[in-house]
């Protein structure tokens, strides 16, 4: 890429978010490159997020992307994940919450227990 080509099309929360959505565009044919503004240093805010760039050809369709995954976190943040019925653990017969894996007493898996 060459920097003068490039226009920059979303400040990210953190380097996984921007590493993850530049992925996206990457996965969408769209060439992406994050820009660190912190350049290793632990300062937080909107200054030092880091940045997506694209081709500015790219830009369009980019932001289109980019407006579809905001669209999703926040339909993903409003609803909470589905919570199964609490399961009784076969190995020490404690209750166990349903969103649970592991039982909070003796530390068994999850298995197919019967739910109480």
């Amino acid at each position: 890429m060459h920097d003068s080509e490039l226009v920059e099309v979303y400040s990210a929360q953190d380097d996984v978010q921007a590493h993850g959505l530049a992925n996206l565009l990457e996965q969408e044919g769209i060439r992406a490159r994050v820009v660190d503004a912190a350049n290793g240093q632990l300062p937080m805010g909107e200054p030092w997020n880091p940045r997506i760039w694209v081709f500015k050809d790219d830009e369009p369709r980019a932001r289109e992307i980019i407006l579809d995954f905001e669209k999703t976190r926040a339909a993903e943040a409003q609803s909470p994940p589905p919570v199964g019925p609490p399961w009784i653990c076969p190995n020490c017969n404690s209750e166990v919450d349903g969103d649970c894996d592991v039982c909070w007493n003796c530390e068994r898996a999850r298995d197919e227990s019967p739910t109480p």
